[in-house]
């Protein structure tokens, strides 16, 4: 368990990282979408962003070692928060409107604080637990 606790802030450190590299990728995006005129896909209603996320994170990411149970779908700074809960507790996730990309969290830039994603000095990390990319 010590192990485990001791490996989140790398765990969610890697997390924000992915998140980053996305807004990055939105914004150039969004730059190319205004300069040729092109979207990138058709935009889904809530309810099929709905579904999707929802098969994602049952059948991909928990892959029945939990059930993640729909609460609420909103749109969000130009995309879907989807609300849910796993094991009782709540989680927001966030997909684009196209339903291509998802992703676990979002980092609220002014809110965010470094010492919340620092890893103690001399924390020995498992690398065997970390995610492979």
């Amino acid at each position: 368990m010590d192990k485990t606790k001791s490996l989140l802030p790398a765990i969610i450190i890697s997390i924000g990282i992915v998140i980053l590299g996305f807004f990055i990728y939105l914004g150039y995006q969004s730059q190319e979408q205004s300069q040729t005129g092109t979207e990138m896909g058709a935009a889904l209603s809530k309810d099929e962003a709905k579904e999707v996320a929802m098969d994602f994170i049952n059948n991909m990411m928990l892959q029945g070692q939990s059930l993640a149970t729909f609460v609420s779908i909103v749109e969000e700074r130009g995309m879907y928060k989807v609300d849910i809960l796993v094991a009782g507790n709540p989680f927001s996730s966030y997909i684009t409107k196209d339903g291509k990309v998802f992703f676990p969290e979002g980092i609220v830039i002014s809110e965010f604080s470094p010492d919340q994603w620092m890893i103690p000095q001399g924390t020995e990390i498992d690398q065997d637990l970390l995610p492979q990319f």
